[in-house]
C-alpha cells in the first residue's frame, strides 16, 4: 500500500499522540488527504512500497511525461519510446490520457478525471492511476492538482524522478485542436479552462526546483521551463 510522508502545520492529535507544526508522519493515503484537506499537514512526498513494478519504476531516474496536446504526433512519440528502449532501467514514460493510444507500452498511465475512465475503459496493462482508485487503478500519490499532465509530473516525482520531460503540453489551442485527436465525445471536459494552465504551472514550479524539467512540448504557451527540441533530449547521452 502506497503511503505519503506530511509534514504538521497545525497542532492536532491522532491516535492518542499530539502533533505539532513541523512534526513528520507517515500515513496511508486515504488518511492523509483527509488531514490535508483539513488544513493539518502538506504533503511532503509519497512512499511508494508495494508491486514489483513500483519498485523497477522507482530506479528510473528519466521519465517523458506525455500529454495529449494538439502538437503532439505518432511520429514524436515513437521517438520518445525508441528511446526509452534503448535504456528501459533508468528511463520511463507516463501517459496522460488518450495518449496512451500512441504510447501503449508507456509504463504509467494518469488520467484525474473519473469520467474518462469510465467512457474510454483503456485497455492498457500497466500501471494506472487516478485521483480516487477505483477497480484496478491506483489513488495518485499526491493531493488534487487540477490537470492530468501537471498529475503526470508530480507522479514522475514521487516515482524519485531527477530529469523530467514535457511532451504534448501546449496548454493552448494549436491548430484549432486542444488534443492532438480533436474533441472527447459525450459528456467529457474538452479543456474549458486551457487558457489558465500556463499560469497554473508556473504557480506549482516551484515543486519542481529539484528536479531537471525540459519542455519539450513543438507549440506550447508554458514558460515555467526551459524549452528545447524534443531530438537534442533524445540525442543527450546524460538522460
Amino acid at each position: 500500500m502506497s503511503r505519503l510522508e506530511v509534514i504538521a502545520i497545525e497542532t492536532f492529535f491522532r491516535e492518542g499522540r499530539l502533533y505539532r507544526p513541523s512534526d513528520r508522519l507517515s500515513l496511508p493515503i486515504d488518511s492523509a488527504k483527509a488531514l490535508e484537506r483539513s488544513g493539518l499537514v502538506r504533503t511532503i512526498k509519497a512512499v511508494l512500497e508495494d508491486s514489483k513494478e513500483i519498485e523497477e519504476n522507482k530506479k528510473k531516474n528519466s521519465w517523458f511525461v506525455v500529454a495529449s496536446g494538439g502538437s503532439l504526433s505518432k511520429e514524436d512519440c515513437d521517438k520518445v519510446q525508441s528511446w526509452k528502449n534503448k535504456d528501459q532501467k533508468n528511463r520511463g514514460i507516463i501517459a496522460v490520457n488518450n495518449t496512451y493510444e500512441l504510447l501503449p507500452q508507456a509504463d504509467m498511465l494518469i488520467a484525474l478525471d473519473k469520467m474518462w475512465w469510465q467512457h474510454y475503459n483503456p485497455t492498457f496493462k500497466n500501471t494506472k492511476y487516478t485521483v480516487a482508485g477505483f477497480k484496478d487503478i491506483l489513488s495518485t500519490p499526491f493531493p488534487r492538482v487540477g490537470n492530468s499532465g501537471l498529475g503526470g509530473m508530480y507522479l514522475a516525482m514521487c516515482y524519485g524522478a531527477k530529469n523530467i520531460f514535457l511532451l504534448g503540453f501546449d496548454a493552448k489551442v494549436t491548430s484549432n485542436k486542444k488534443h492532438f485527436f480533436g474533441d472527447h465525445s459525450g459528456n467529457l471536459g474538452n479543456a474549458d479552462n486551457v487558457d489558465s494552465w500556463a499560469n497554473l504551472f508556473k504557480k506549482t514550479a516551484i515543486d519542481f526546483e529539484s528536479i531537471n524539467v525540459v519542455n519539450c512540448t513543438r507549440e506550447t504557451a508554458i514558460t515555467a521551463y526551459p524549452k528545447t527540441q524534443l531530438e537534442e533530449v533524445l540525442s543527450d547521452s546524460r538522460y
